[in-house]
């Protein structure tokens, strides 16, 4: 069993049974026939088991094991596949001395659909796993268990949205693609979305999704029933990595960074503030690209979008977000400025990308993550210039740029 102090870790995220969870809804409103057979977990049930499997991890937190143990029991015997709360059995059973029950329920959870092997080779509460052969066979397995657990996402993905919808499954790039639109118009987005995972694989991120990325084309109907907000053109859920657009364009270019992004900070265990998540996300919403000889194919580079408009408007009228308040901004504050603070990260984060530091600064960052939550310290150190100063620079820079036109895609926030 290992210390209170050696357990860093959270329990995974309360996401039940993943995406047949999120999108069984949609079916059902779109008037088709349940593809599930009777003995399926009720809806009632699945609320029931997610909510007992929250309540596990607040016990996990508060490292109350023997609770945590019954309210998972609890939540499986509603969900007996809930790949979430067996990853989380596993660790109340590694943790209090119980090896061989830990490794029964990750062998549960990877059958079940969990592929996260980066987390668990990570996590401190299974490093007594090591020395079981049990355990090594497990291991062994993890690409027969991701192929095996991609079969299965796309079988969702069909039974959810049915014949009217188009497939692709992309195992080397963790790509899973369901969408309403034709043949021409799926290759062309899947291609764009390769080209972005590899553009920002080596523009930014070290770490390619270790899980497979889902990404929802969808009808305006099954969008309506999917996301209830009229402002938004596109989410990307973390919890079932998940992306959910009405179209190719703008929305499925930034919210696929967000995808990317949050396989970063999986492997590097950091949670990245707002303005730095939605900052990258809009420099590759109307991107650029290399020319098609440097390299051998293409790549997207960051580029201005039609926000700069705005934030040239308050940059002329004195109104900017300073850059020590906007990085500091929590969701809430952030959403409720959406309409410069998006314009702004991405305008910073471009400044940084044309003189050639974002890079440095996005690893800076990661590097000093623990003392540096907001990143003051280390845009200041790459940019050598402290944060007034370098709003001083970055406003000068972007008042001088042409405004690209708006595309009749752009997303709205």
């Amino acid at each position: 069993m290992l210390a209170c102090e050696e357990l860093p870790m959270r329990p995974l995220l309360v996401i039940l049974i993943g995406i047949s969870f999120v999108l069984s809804p949609v079916a059902a409103l779109a008037g088709r026939p349940p593809t599930a057979p009777a003995s399926q977990p009720s809806e009632t049930d699945r609320r029931q088991a997610f909510e007992l499997s929250r309540k596990a991890a607040d016990f996990i937190d508060a490292q109350k094991w023997p609770e945590a143990e019954k309210t998972l029991n609890d939540s499986l015997a509603l969900v007996p596949d809930n790949f979430v709360c067996l990853y989380n059995l596993a660790l109340v059973h590694a943790t209090t001395g119980r090896s061989e029950a830990a490794v029964e329920d990750l062998e549960k959870a990877t059958d079940a659909g969990f592929t996260d092997f980066h987390r668990l080779l990570n996590d401190p509460a299974f490093v007594p796993l090591r020395e079981l052969p049990r355990f090594d066979r497990l291991l062994a397995r993890r690409e027969q268990i991701r192929h095996h657990a991609a079969e299965r996402v796309l079988d969702e993905l069909k039974a959810s949205f049915g014949q009217r919808y188009r497939y692709e499954l992309d195992e080397a790039h963790q790509l899973a693609l369901a969408a309403r639109i034709d043949q021409s118009a799926l290759d062309e987005a899947a291609a764009s979305l390769r080209v972005e995972q590899q553009s920002l694989a080596e523009q930014l991120f070290s770490h390619p999704p270790d899980e497979l990325v889902r990404v929802i084309i969808a009808s305006s109907l099954d969008f309506s029933k999917l996301e209830h907000r009229a402002d938004v053109g596109g989410h990307y859920d973390d919890a079932t990595r998940t992306i959910l657009v009405k179209r190719p364009g703008p929305e499925l270019g930034h919210e696929y960074v967000h995808a990317l992004h949050a396989a970063d900070q999986h492997a590097l265990g950091q949670e990245h503030p707002v303005w730095l998540s939605e900052g990258l996300a809009t420099l590759y919403e109307q991107p650029g690209y290399t020319p098609a000889t440097q390299p051998a194919s293409p790549r997207m580079i960051p580029a201005d979008t039609w926000r700069l408009a705005r934030v040239q408007a308050a940059a002329r009228q004195k109104a900017l977000i300073p850059i020590d308040k906007l990085i500091a901004m929590d969701r809430a504050a952030f959403t409720a400025r959406a309409d410069l603070a998006y314009g702004e990260s991405g305008s910073l984060l471009l400044y940084l990308y044309d003189r050639q530091l974002l890079k440095k600064f996005y690893d800076a960052y990661t590097a000093g993550y623990g003392a540096d939550r907001a990143g003051a310290v280390a845009l200041a150190a790459v940019t050598r210039e402290a944060l007034p100063d370098l709003q001083h620079k970055w406003v000068e820079w972007l008042l001088a740029r042409p405004v690209p036109p708006r595309s009749s895609q752009a997303i709205t926030r």
